[in-house]
């Protein structure tokens, strides 16, 4: 048998996560940017605000598209000779 590694994994200590004001990060990406958030962050969100003020429980949030890359076409001929 085999002896497993004991350093798999993250680190102990080590966080994926970090807090920061929603003022700092508007003003490093826009108001209008798009951010990537968990789904179940969003849902207790929701739950929060659904808690506090149940007229808000309806509100809906969004998910943005996708951004589309532009693709430059070529034009190109194919000649069977």
């Amino acid at each position: 048998m085999t002896e497993k590694k004991d350093n798999r994994g993250r680190p102990k200590g080590a966080t994926s996560f970090v807090r920061i004001a929603l003022s700092d990060l508007i003003k490093q990406v826009g108001e209008n940017a798009t951010v990537v958030v968990s789904k179940k962050w969003l849902e207790g969100i929701m739950e929060a605000l659904a808690d506090v003020n149940p007229s808000k429980a309806n509100a809906s949030i969004k998910e943005a598209p996708e951004p589309q890359e532009e693709i430059e076409k070529i034009q190109f001929t194919i000649h069977n000779d």
